[in-house]
């Protein structure tokens, strides 16, 4: 009965997918830190792309640990570059999407591969390319960045940490989150 409950709490929350494209409206600090920090915090795809990937890490890559969510830094500092190339924003909340569904799948099988890793990182990166791409035209780009960076930090951590608390019934739990997220994926791409 209590994996009923959760899979209904994990799969209630895709009621706010739609909610999550293009989330402008953030603390209007000037674009600046706070802006940086709630953009991650308010759009419910980020929140649980994030939280999903910390998730992953902890279940399935536990000896890469804490270097894993360096890593995934990294790759939103290497994203900047992707705001660069002319995309149209359609694409980057297709891209969005697709990134859910593939974690999502990736948390409902018991099994890591490199590909496993590698699929993370470029969800992240395309996380990260998403938050540069909306951030506001007149932001500072060192204050916004750092925002954007202290947050993503944030929500992989605790995925992370939440991973190794729920170590007993971790599995039922990736697999439950792992359903939602590429429920929420599939919402976003056709209903987005």
């Amino acid at each position: 009965m209590n994996q009923a409950r959760l899979l209904i709490s994990l799969l209630g929350l895709l009621c706010f997918a739609p909610l999550a494209q293009a989330h402008p409206g953030h603390l209007n600090d000037g674009g600046g830190i706070m802006a940086g920090i709630f953009h991650p915090l308010t759009g419910v795809d980020h929140v649980l792309f994030m939280l999903g990937v910390g998730l992953l890490i902890a279940l399935r890559a536990p000896a890469l640990g804490a270097r894993t969510v360096a890593l995934m830094l990294a790759a939103q500092a290497l994203a900047v570059v992707a705001m660069l190339l002319p995309v149209a924003p359609q694409i980057w909340e297709i891209a969005i999407g697709i990134s859910l569904i593939a974690i999502g799948l990736l948390l409902w099988r018991p099994r890591v591969s490199t590909f496993t890793l590698v699929t993370a990182l470029l969800g992240a990166g395309l996380h990260a390319a998403a938050h540069w791409v909306e951030m506001p035209a007149d932001a500072p780009v060192v204050a916004y960045g750092l925002g954007v960076t202290a947050a993503s930090a944030l929500l992989y951590g605790l995925g992370y940490l939440a991973g190794r608390a729920l170590r007993p019934q971790a599995e039922r739990v990736a697999r439950a989150f792992g359903i939602s997220l590429a429920g929420g994926g599939v919402w976003m791409l056709v209903f987005g």
